[in-house]
């Protein structure tokens, strides 16, 4: 609530906090909407990119965040050649990419 005297105003807003666990389930949610039958990679890809995303959870599961990060920044490394080479647009990847680097910096957090 804000009150300068003479007028008042209030806002709300929602907030949605997630583990890095919850942030990769997402992530891997938006990876499998890139694969058949209406996404522009083929099931190989989409597993390659998934299987990261799996020994990603798997490593932070295990307590090992140097790997899990590497897991992760080889996920968003593979995912930035599919863009380059054009088997997915800047805009299909560009969320992903954003997310991704939230949960690495929630990761990273102290």
């Amino acid at each position: 609530r804000v009150n300068d005297g003479s007028a008042t105003g209030t806002k709300t807003a929602a907030v949605l906090v997630e583990t890095p666990f919850e942030g990769i389930a997402d992530i891997d949610a938006a990876v499998a909407a890139l694969g058949p039958p209406s996404g522009p990679l083929n099931a190989g890809q989409v597993n390659s990119l998934r299987a990261k995303l799996r020994n990603a959870s798997k490593q932070l599961d295990n307590g090992n965040t140097t790997p899990d990060l590497n897991m992760l920044n080889a996920f968003l490394n593979e995912l930035q050649a599919m863009v380059q080479s054009g088997r997915v647009s800047q805009a299909s990847a560009a969320p992903i990419v954003v997310f991704t680097q939230r949960v690495i910096d929630s990761i990273n957090a102290p």
